[in-house]
């Protein structure tokens, strides 16, 4: 998991630990709303886990999770964004 939050943080141009931290800025919430839908949909991982590794709510994965999954599937350039993103990641 934590080669993945790295991959996802650096192609974001931010540090695993940035996305670790409380930081509400639009940029680093977007990053890791990614990281939370890629660990989850792609990774299989629990949102239970996801959020303990991230020191977040598992109620606050899960509800970014459901907006990311609605972004993905009706905005472009989202859908965009996380096929470039997921392209790159290596598993």
């Amino acid at each position: 998991m934590e080669n993945i939050i790295k991959q996802v943080a650096n192609f974001f141009g931010f540090t695993a630990e940035q996305l670790k931290e409380k930081n509400a800025s639009a940029n680093v919430s977007k990053a890791r709303n990614f990281l939370y839908y890629i660990l989850h949909f792609d990774c299989n991982y629990s949102s239970a886990k996801i959020s303990k590794t991230l020191n977040r709510t598992q109620r606050q994965v899960v509800r970014q999770n459901a907006i990311t999954k609605y972004r993905i599937e009706n905005f472009k350039d989202y859908n965009d964004l996380y096929l470039k993103l997921a392209k790159e990641l290596k598993y």
